[in-house]
């Protein structure tokens, strides 16, 4: 039996659909953690965000987190 997890991200609803309901509290869990890890690598509205942190040493080396370079990377894609 299929089932649904609704919530709230960036502005957004969030709907994931399972197939089966015993594994939706472990996948809406995980795609809640996601979604904060993304956030926090790459929102240009948190100062703390390594995206924010990045673009305020524009224009000199800084390391950022593998997560930031893939997102990046699938956002010129």
């Amino acid at each position: 039996m299929t089932a649904t997890y609704t919530g709230r991200a960036w502005g957004c609803t969030v709907r994931l659909v399972v197939e089966d309901d015993a594994v939706l509290a472990r996948a809406s869990a995980d795609l809640n953690s996601l979604l904060a890890r993304v956030e926090a690598a790459a929102s240009r509205f948190r100062t703390d965000s390594d995206l924010s942190r990045a673009n305020a040493n524009a224009g000199r080396p800084t390391a950022v987190p593998r997560l930031l370079v893939d997102l990046v990377a699938a956002a010129l894609d």
